[in-house]
């Protein structure tokens, strides 16, 4: 019972993570990235759905390459999100040459893989190197967000990747460790895709801002001539008569 709640939990909160990357990305002039990651976190919902609802079929094989499949579609549409919506200069060759070789090795070791499918090193290192490798770019590169929202994103992708680098030996070593693995891997990538739905949101307040200065730039300025017209001046005037009101105090106009 244990197993299920948290298989329900996480697909819970990808639920949530789905809806939201979605309504952004309904916004008119949305960057593409975002249509990426709400696909990357659905990829996600369906691997935590495989567990949830194959489990009971006794097929461990079967869940195992759901759950795989998913995964590994998960991780390639981040990293092409990431690219799209930061334009920096990941691969997409090279993210569909190392998801493809994963999927065929999962594929490939369908009856023979480990019970369960995070101990196998094989998809660890998967999981480590697409994540490090969008980790590469967050610390290199400069990102069109805030200097706070990177952090916390860099952040987010290196506990991930020590998480996926150690869940294996400490799961082989500990196999009550995989539930709260588990949990702890949901916790992780909620904090992921909440760094990058706040690079979103970062994103659309910019745009509020400079529509708003512009919408303030045409009300009080002529936009042939560039100086104040009228409507600039009479707040003006009422500004100054407003202090010229106060005691000691004079207006005078030039």
């Amino acid at each position: 019972m244990q197993h299920e709640i948290v298989h329900a939990f996480g697909a819970g909160v990808y639920c949530v993570f789905i809806a939201l990357f979605l309504l952004a990305s309904r916004i008119p002039r949305t960057n593409p990235g975002a249509r990426w990651w709400a696909a990357a976190i659905g990829c996600a919902l369906v691997a935590r759905l495989s567990f949830l609802f194959l489990a009971p079929l006794k097929d461990p094989a079967l869940s195992n390459v759901f759950y795989g499949s998913f995964t590994i579609l998960e991780k390639s549409f981040l990293a092409v999100g990431f690219a799209r919506f930061f334009k920096v200069g990941i691969r997409p060759w090279l993210v569909a040459l190392v998801s493809g070789t994963a999927m065929l090795w999962l594929l490939a070791s369908w009856s023979g893989l480990p019970v369960p499918l995070i101990r196998s090193p094989v998809y660890a290192a998967f999981n480590v190197f697409m994540l490090g490798y969008v980790l590469w770019f967050i610390v290199r590169t400069e990102l069109d967000c805030l200097p706070l929202i990177r952090r916390v994103m860099a952040a987010a992708f290196g506990a991930l990747l020590l998480h996926w680098a150690c869940g294996g030996p400490i799961g082989a070593l500990y196999p009550s460790w995989l539930d709260h693995g588990f949990v702890l891997g949901t916790v992780l990538a909620a904090l992921q895709y909440m760094s990058l739905l706040a690079a979103i949101l970062s994103l659309f307040q910019r745009r509020l801002l400079s529509a708003e200065a512009k919408a303030l730039t045409m009300a009080f300025k002529d936009p042939l001539t560039g100086l104040y017209n009228k409507h600039f001046m009479n707040n003006l005037f009422d500004q100054a008569l407003l202090l010229a009101t106060r005691p000691h105090h004079l207006v005078a106009v030039y």
